[in-house]
This record gives structure tokens, sequence and C-alpha cells, in this order.
């Protein structure tokens, strides 16, 4: 079996499925996208295919306009004209870049996209994600884009397929496109606990053994995060204690949200510090962190905060789960999916700076009731979201498709 997965950037989704793939089921793969990798150690062929004149870039450059997807999905379909030796049994890509669509033409195979998320009707209220920040014309033009070719590649693949059933629903109804649910699944070996004291610093911060710990992750440090509410929160938390170290792990941007056209020349994080009166002497910004340091961050973690508006889940908080963190989340509906309050997390109104506040000192203060909700955090992941589950359900659906495309059931 010989699997096609698309996607401009190197790692994606669909990396963990290819070496799972290549390295448990024995299929060929090849994993196309527009970054330069160092394939030594690959258990599958990586092609990159240039867009632009000049060398492949090694970060994927910003896909914005119109004009960027075009270039893309023109850019794989001519790298893999270029190589007739690459014949897949099933093609998979990413229904947001659409760059898998054209191959539509090039291959007698099955076809699967990865269907991330509606924004909603372009024209309405529903792609407002925070009232404070409301999307400009430019935001709605562009989501009209990412919508129709979206949804263009999911009508033109024989199956589609979405990792949570919230993300699902955001598809309309209208649009009659049959989605299965496959979450991509979690390393349960890789984010674990760890056995042993707490080490007396991380990434350069001091960690004295009688305080408590406050981790926050997010790609970028903005507002459909509830980088603001944190903030706020932490500032309430400490008015009343001094005891804690609030540890955040996240880039100085924003990656979804529609703030940046509000705040002119500063980020969203400058622009929370500046609200909340700067930095609080307690708080550390770590930055990005390396992939393999998040699970020594969930570890020294007391408490580990994950706030989101309705939109889709960060992988970061399964992980935080997996890793067995006491959580605080938002009341929202993509996490209200994977978590129960009071068994597995403890929630609060995405908005609601008190009670967030309230939950995470409730957690400090009591470690028996933090140690259960981190325990039954993790076994929830173990039963339902850990890689072991996930992978071999995902693989026999796709084995089906192929047996299904070769009989003309699609036809």
């Amino acid at each position: 079996m010989h699997a096609l997965f698309v996607h401009p950037n190197f790692y994606s989704q669909f990396s963990q499925l290819a070496w799972y793939l290549a390295v448990e089921k024995g299929w060929q793969c090849t994993v196309v996208s527009n970054v330069s990798v160092d394939t030594a150690g690959l258990p599958f062929n990586h092609l990159a295919y240039p867009v632009k004149p000049g060398p492949i870039p090694t970060v994927l450059q910003p896909i914005n306009t119109l004009q960027d997807k075009l270039d893309h999905m023109l850019a794989v379909y001519r790298a893999l004209e270029a190589h007739p030796k690459i014949k897949p049994d099933i093609v998979i890509g990413h229904a947001s870049f659409a760059n898998a669509l054209y191959l539509r033409q090039l291959y007698d195979a099955a076809f699967v996209s990865y269907f991330e998320y509606y924004p909603g009707d372009f024209w309405t209220d529903d792609v407002v994600m925070r009232e404070e920040y409301p999307p400009t014309t430019g935001n709605r033009l562009g989501l009209a884009t990412y919508n129709s070719f979206a949804v263009t590649q999911c009508i033109a693949s024989d199956e589609v397929i979405c990792p949570t059933k919230y993300q699902r629903d955001t598809l309309p109804a209208k649009l009659s496109i049959d989605i299965n649910v496959y979450f991509d699944g979690v390393d349960t070996e890789q984010f674990k606990s760890i056995e042993g004291s707490r080490p007396s610093s991380f990434m350069d911060v001091d960690l004295p053994a009688d305080k408590k710990v406050i981790t926050y992750v997010s790609p970028g440090l903005e507002s459909i995060r509830g980088f603001d509410v944190f903030m706020q929160s932490i500032s309430k938390l400490t008015d009343v204690r001094d005891d804690t170290i609030v540890l955040i792990a996240g880039e100085a941007r924003s990656v979804y949200g529609h703030e940046p056209a509000h705040l002119k020349d500063t980020s969203f994080r400058d622009h929370v510090l500046k609200e909340v009166g700067g930095k609080p002497d307690n708080v550390h910004f770590l930055g990005m962190l390396p992939y393999n340091e998040l699970n020594t961050l969930f570890n020294i973690s007391d408490v580990h905060v994950y706030l989101t508006v309705p939109y889709t889940l960060s992988w970061s908080v399964v992980q935080a789960m997996s890793a067995g963190c006491a959580l605080v989340a938002s009341d929202t509906a993509p996490v209200q999916e994977f978590v129960e309050h009071e068994r597995h997390a403890l929630l609060a109104g995405f908005n609601d700076v008190d009670t967030l506040a309230k939950q995470i000192n409730c957690l400090l203060d009591d470690d028996a009731l933090a140690r259960r909700l981190g325990q039954n955090a993790r076994q929830r992941v173990l039963d339902h979201y850990s890689s072991r589950v996930c992978l071999p359900q995902l693989t026999g659906f796709l084995e089906h498709t192929v047996e299904r495309y070769r009989s003309g059931e699609y036809a």
C-alpha cells in the first residue's frame, strides 16, 4: 500500500500517521511539503516542492492570499507530475490548504481530505471569535477564499476525516458532506508523568521547592486562546498569594485571532501586559519550546491552564492531559468534548476571570483533588485519544477506503 500525504508544512497532522504506517504497517509512504528538511532517519520518502525560484524554505512561509493558494496547488501538481514513479493507492490532503485538489487529475487513487474547521459564512457574525476584535473586511474576504477551497477539496474527495466532533459540526448541513471523526492520537509514552522530584530550574527559570507552578501553552499568545483572560486571572491570583511561578510557552504573535488589525504596531502579548500594568515578577515567558521539552514543562506544572473560544482544540491540552496535569480550562464546546467538569478538570467560563482565578487557586491548595483530576485526565486519553487507540482505527478506515475505491463504490 502506498499512501501520499500532502501538506505545505512539515511536521504536520500527517507526520505521526505516516510514521506509523511506514514503521508499524509496512506501507510505502510519501510526504509532500513546501519545507526543506533533513530526511536522515525518516521511515518515509519526503518530497519538497518549490513554489518560488530559489531555495525551498526551512520554515513554512505564510499562505494568506488567493494567489498563494493557487501557487501551492500548481506547485504540488507540477512536482508530482515530474516524479511519475510515485503511484499512490491513496492520497490524503489537508482541505484548509486544498493543495491536493489538482492531484485528482493526476492519480487513479482513493482521495481523503482532512477537514479542520469551517469558520462560518464569511458575511455573518459567525466569524466573530472575540467581540472586542471583530474581523476586518479583509479577514472576511480571506475566509471566503478559505471556505471555498476547503469545501471544494472535500467535495472532490472520496472520504473526509476530522479530528473532533466539534470541528465536524462546524460544517453547515446544507453542504451535505459526510465527515468521519478520527482523532490524530497523542503519544502517551512521550507525554506522561515523570517520577522523581521537580528540577530546581527550567529554561533558566529558578523553581524553588516552596513555589507552586502555573503553566500556559499556546503557539501564539493571542485573543482566541484567552491570553488576556489568563493574565487577568493571574493578576487576581497574585493579589491573594505570593507563592506562584507562572511559565508561559508561546510566541508574541497572533496565529488565528483578528486582533492584529486593531492593535496596529504592537503584539497582543504586549498589549495585554500594558493592560494589566506590566509583566508581574513571577511571570516568565519561555518562547516557543522545543517539542521534547513540553513533557518536562507539564511535569513541572502544579496547575495547567488552557483557554479557547469555540475553535479548533489545541493538541497541547490533550498532551497535558496525557502527562497527568491538573487542568483548569474554558467551559467551551471544544473542551467539553474531551473533559468533564470536576472529573478530568475544573472548568470556567471563557471570560469569567474571577472563576478562573478561583479554580486555579482551588487546585493549588488541594493536592488530592489535583492528583485525582490529573490521573482521570490521563486515563481519559489512554482510553480514547492515545496513538495506540487512534492510529489503528484510522489505518483500518484508510484500508477500507482503498478497498471501496478499487471496487468502484465511489464511481
